[in-house]
């Protein structure tokens, strides 16, 4: 019974303990009365603390109007406190103006907490005649970077939609750094400003363009724009060059004829650096730089360093012995994207690393001629003093469905969506990705999704018929594997099981879901096609794609009659009457045998341009597309270049 009491006072207690730190009063005030677009104005915040027990700690103030925002560090709200002041805003452009207030604080329990508060003001228009009411500010473009203390050129665009002509002032700036411009505008007349800017203020700040009218030698404020932007305080690194470490070399010195693996340490005497690189070149004769690259990553105040892996290799060829310097290029950034060259002083001793037998040369090497000689080994490693290669090194050296794992130096199958087929751009190419239901290998899938599109045209596939087969370069292939993702309900696929998967296909234009799964194949105008092809593939596969594809791709419709179906006439292969016939393929009449036949979208008395076609049996491998479904087709296709 007393661990229940204990626990009931506990509970209480943390109940008081929570909705106490949220007891504050918080206030936004402005006089009630309008103001005009040439006058500043005064916003009174009011915050009180009415707890008696606990503050409201680490408290923060925001307010914002439109897209002016002010900030305030408050420190911690002890009980009881008041904290007043009077903000002084700037000119406000005609209207009604909404002020948001947010207070964030920090409870008792260390939760953070957020007070709201709301208020608003008018601005007027002034009593002057042909007062411009409708010009503003219609564009202005901010760096993507901005640094303290560096000159930048802006552009302002200002309208006038209004119906008298303004005299203007532009500003441009923040907090008290405004530059200016005057000009004037016409009715309907637009007008671009450039400026040269500087901003001497790090942090977050608005930067705002503001258009005023110039009217008997006041201003007043038509219209403004402010985005919150972050000025960057000018950071600069200091990289020098500090010193040399030889790697594994047994005399430790530089040899007319060596091969010497090396780190340059480099100093940094200003502020980090980051993303540091190093490239190292020679133009010495005789002196063969064959690892010149290297990554510093980054390097602190007062930091020497040099990657402890990542290091320069450097061969050199009977040279003359004494004093060089090697070129270090160095980019980093500090504050800016910069680059910086160093020289690197080596020195190079008499002869060689002597050797009478490999043992005495590292196990990187052999003892040719009492010299120490690096054992060469491209795209493997050295076991036993011997060269073993890699089974990949590199992407090219597996198929183009493989990728290197460069861990393990083995062909490894791609994952996601895979391109097979490349004919450009996919900007200016129609890209078609074919997803693998039920296929666990991605050899076999590109066998049959190759096989179906058929650019040899030896499978009755996708281009084997006119006009797929002359435009077939304006296509792209993809093929993902959906590894038995897509479900089923009554028989169908699940349609967002499929589109979970190609959406891995970001460049796809069009879809065609190819399964080894049985079930009535179906594409409905503008989506996905779902084609049961068969295991393995058979003479029809190809010519279920060109049917199925009809519909996904240029949105023809079925040229069959099937009972129990509703009626759907539909341009441009299925008209309701011979009439509407007539004027959608009445020019193509007598070409290939284009006419009017009865049956199409399901019903007998809808028209159909021709006796057989792919929209009507897919089954007919000598029937193509014919005129009328082949110039919608063409339509489509001629998007694409």
């Amino acid at each position: 019974m007393k661990i229940y009491l204990i626990g009931l006072l506990a509970i209480l207690l943390l109940s008081s303990v929570t909705s106490a730190t949220t007891n504050l009063d918080f206030r936004l005030d402005v006089e009630e009365k309008g103001f005009y677009p040439n006058e500043k104005i005064p916003l009174n915040v009011t915050i009180i603390n009415r707890d008696a027990t606990f503050a409201a700690r680490d408290a923060e103030l925001t307010v914002n109007i439109g897209d002016r925002f002010y900030t305030f560090d408050l420190g911690n709200l002890k009980p009881g406190e008041m904290f007043q002041k009077e903000i002084t805003l700037p000119e406000f452009s005609t209207g009604t103006h909404g002020i948001k207030g947010e207070i964030n604080y920090t409870g008792i329990l260390d939760e953070r907490f957020v007070e709201m508060s709301y208020g608003s003001f008018e601005v007027l228009f002034p009593p002057i005649e042909r007062y411009p009411r409708n010009v503003y500010v219609s564009a202005y473009d901010l760096p993507e970077k901005i640094i303290s203390g560096k000159e930048y050129d802006v552009s302002i665009t200002i309208t006038n939609d209004w119906e008298v002509s303004a005299d203007l002032l532009i500003e441009f700036g923040s907090i008290d750094e405004f530059f200016e411009e005057k000009t004037k505008l016409e009715p309907g007349e637009s007008a671009t400003v450039k400026m040269e800017v500087k901003f001497d203020n790090p942090g977050v700040s608005l930067i705002e363009a503001r258009a005023y009218a110039l009217i008997n030698g006041e201003k007043y404020l038509l219209n403004y724009r402010g985005k919150k932007t972050y000025v960057q305080g000018e950071r600069e690194a200091k990289l020098i060059f500090d010193r040399i470490e030889l790697i594994n070399e047994g005399d430790n010195k530089i040899n007319q004829e060596d091969s010497v693996k090396y780190k340059v340490f480099i100093k940094n005497d200003g502020d980090t650096a980051t993303d540091v690189k190093g490239e190292l070149s020679s133009n010495i004769q005789k002196i063969n730089i064959s690892d010149s690259s290297v990554s510093y990553v980054t390097i602190a105040n007062k930091d020497s360093f040099a990657p402890s892996e990542d290091v320069f290799e450097m061969e050199t060829k009977g040279i003359e012995t004494g004093d060089y310097e090697l070129n270090l290029k160095l980019s980093y950034i500090d504050s800016e994207n910069r680059e910086k060259e160093i020289k690197v002083p080596i020195s190079v001793n008499e002869g060689g690393d002597i050797c009478t037998k490999n043992t005495d040369c590292l196990d990187t090497q052999t003892c040719e001629n009492s010299q120490c000689k690096e054992i060469k080994c491209v795209d493997g490693f050295i076991k036993n003093r011997e060269c073993i290669k890699y089974e990949c090194a590199r992407d090219s050296q597996c198929s183009d469905i493989q990728i290197c794992n460069l861990q393990i130096h083995k062909c490894i199958e791609k994952s996601g969506c895979i391109k097979i087929l490349d004919n450009g751009d996919s900007s200016t190419k129609a890209d078609i990705a074919f997803v693998g239901d039920g296929y666990i290998d991605l050899n076999n899938l590109k066998e049959d999704v190759l096989k179906l599109v058929d650019y040899d045209g030896k499978f009755n596939g996708l281009m084997s018929v006119e006009p797929f087969k002359s435009n077939k370069n304006k296509f792209n292939i993809w093929m993902i594997k959906a590894d038995n993702k897509i479900g089923y309900q009554n028989g169908k696929p699940n349609y967002n099981d499929a589109m979970s998967i190609v959406a891995q296909c970001t460049s796809a234009d069009y879809t065609l879901v190819i399964s080894k799964k049985e079930y009535r194949s179906y594409c409905y105008f503008g989506t996905p096609c779902f084609n049961s092809v068969g295991n393995p593939l058979d003479t029809y596969s190809g010519r279920l794609i060109l049917h199925e594809f009809g519909h996904g791709f240029a949105h023809l419709t079925d040229e069959y009659s099937e009972v129990g179906k509703p009626r759907y006439p539909r341009e441009p292969n299925c008209a309701p009457d011979i009439q509407t016939a007539k004027t959608w393929w009445g020019d193509l009449e007598g070409k290939e045998g284009v006419g009017y036949y009865g049956g199409c979208s399901y019903a007998p008395e809808n028209i159909r341009p021709t006796k057989n076609s792919i929209m009507f049996h897919h089954w007919v491998l000598k029937d193509d597309y014919y005129p009328v479904n082949e110039r919608k087709i063409l339509e489509v296709i001629n998007k694409y270049s």
